[in-house]
């Protein structure tokens, strides 16, 4: 009997480091490779400095400062109050280019929605596993069939996982033979 396949149309890795973000996509239909680098900015609006607790166990806790701007409305009644900065994000580095039929090809056996649904709600993987240390990773994957999209939070590596074997494919395939990716992105080793 033949494996049944329904393959991810969209494929989006996003990874989040402490000052922007990285997205990483590719829309198989169409042969098409995009990155966009986006940094997180602070508005030069926040003159003031909002202190602010944080608790990681009960006998730990962390004091911090975060940039604030001072804001008057109708549901304080217009007293002065301190809110927290939000971060807009500004694009540092967009790249975009067709992908050849040669790696399409290469990268579908790793794109079946199918071989995904057995690790979406897995807790257990029974392995050693790893962390990356410097970003959070996630991947979401969308075909155009019944099977709605699919989620997965890679911040802990495992290696039998299906979007950690398409990713080190993604890479080894799009991303480390292009020099200024190879750069920009953290990568796999």
């Amino acid at each position: 009997m033949q494996k049944q396949e329904i393959y991810f149309s969209k494929i989006i890795f996003v990874q989040h480091e402490h000052r922007g973000n990285n997205y990483i996509q590719i829309n198989i239909p169409e042969r098409e490779f995009s990155v966009q680098t986006y940094k997180l900015s602070l508005d030069p609006k926040a003159k003031y400095e909002m202190p602010t607790t944080v608790y990681v166990d009960k006998n730990t806790k962390i004091d911090l400062v975060a940039p604030a701007v001072k804001v008057s409305h109708g549901k304080n009644g217009f007293v002065p109050t301190l809110i927290p900065e939000e971060c807009d994000e500004v694009c540092t580095f967009s790249y975009g280019s067709k992908v050849n039929e040669d790696v399409i090809n290469k990268l579908k056996p790793f794109c079946n929605a199918l071989d995904f649904q057995p690790y979406l709600n897995k807790k257990d993987y029974n392995e050693w596993a790893r962390y990356r240390d410097e970003y959070t990773m996630y991947f979401y994957g969308f075909t155009n069939s019944h099977i709605p999209y699919m989620f997965f939070d890679m911040t802990v590596c495992h290696e039998n996982c299906p979007t950690e074997k398409l990713w080190k494919e993604l890479c080894n395939q799009l991303i480390k033979p292009n020099k200024k990716l190879k750069k920009i992105l953290p990568t796999i080793s």
